[in-house]
């Protein structure tokens, strides 16, 4: 279960978002006897930081505040008692995944989105980190089988690495 909170307003959403998540979990086990694992994931990073700033290339302040909202966020999950569940997989996953395509006005004048879309603003961080995280979890023919259609080398690594300790083990 991906559990994915937006980083603007973080310090006034996160805490009913912990709840929330308490929540359904435990409609889950109650209801389904399911514990799924929770993968964190701090969303919208790039609402941080002034607009235009570079995520790849973060200076000092700024990789000071995201640092900070990473503590305040598992801060706030261990006192939501969700991350002493042991259902949360690490720690959180920054990311931002924004995406700006192209629009041209339709017959009435309105603004939409061109099919199929021109991305004329891609501003995606982190995305392979995630994936790699959600692939790591995955059994190992299925791991194999993401990493090799999505083409992701880190992926690829931590799977040769997995492969490697299952066999010298």
């Amino acid at each position: 279960m991906l559990f994915v909170t937006a980083a603007a307003n973080l310090r006034e959403n996160m805490p009913r978002d912990c709840k929330f998540l308490s929540d359904v979990l435990a409609i889950l086990e109650d209801r389904f006897h399911i514990r799924p694992p929770v993968v964190p994931v701090l969303n919208q990073i790039d609402q941080l930081f002034s607009p235009g700033t570079d995520l790849n290339k973060l200076g000092e302040f700024e990789r000071a505040t995201l640092d900070e909202a990473l503590a305040f966020y598992r801060e706030i999950m261990a006192r939501g008692k969700v991350s002493g569940t042991g259902r949360v997989v690490g720690d959180p996953v920054p990311v931002s995944s924004y995406l700006r395509f192209q629009k041209e006005k339709d017959s009435t004048g309105t603004f939409r989105v061109v099919m199929p879309g021109r991305i004329v603003e891609d501003g995606r961080w982190n995305i392979d980190a995630l994936k790699g995280v959600l692939i790591g979890m995955l059994p190992m023919d299925a791991a194999i089988g993401a990493a090799r259609v999505g083409q992701i080398v880190e992926v690829q690594r931590t799977l040769i690495a997995r492969i490697r300790t299952a066999v010298a083990t």
